[in-house]
């Protein structure tokens, strides 16, 4: 092959390439539900995450580690909700932005029983949730 004919198509498969390569940089959430009074991860939690934006919202659940750690890192751009329900504790993190190309992070502090939870991380902040509206999204 011709080096004048190479070297252009050779430039465009490398553009190409670094082109796809940005697209699949993750962009999400993850973090931990850590017990409050001990320090030690909570397993099994059901975490829901969910579009706090546009109708309809979805949420889609994820289920914690035996390190209690989540993690979706295929979200689009956005703010979202983090739920989860510990010890009778409906805990609802509000993740203000979820920029592209980034994962937030985040730890979810579950108290004792009367105590209030935290949301821990840059952009998060403890939310409130009324079940009524959020029955279909969440099981409550």
């Amino acid at each position: 092959m011709n080096f004048r004919i190479a070297a252009p198509l050779a430039a465009a498969a490398l553009a190409a390439g670094m082109q796809a390569a940005a697209a699949q940089v993750p962009t999400g959430m993850s973090g931990f539900v850590i017990d409050g009074v001990t320090g030690a991860p909570i397993q099994g939690a059901e975490v829901f995450v969910t579009r706090h934006e546009n109708e309809p919202r979805r949420s889609k659940e994820l289920t914690t580690d035996r390190h209690g750690f989540f993690s979706d890192i295929s979200l689009t751009p956005g703010p979202y909700l983090v739920t989860t329900s510990v010890r009778g504790q409906l805990i609802t993190c509000i993740v203000d932005n979820v920029q592209d190309g980034v994962v937030r992070t985040m730890r979810i502090v579950v108290g004792k029983p009367g105590t209030t939870p935290q949301c821990l991380g840059a952009l998060v902040r403890l939310g409130t949730v009324d079940p009524d509206q959020t029955a279909s999204l969440y099981r409550i």
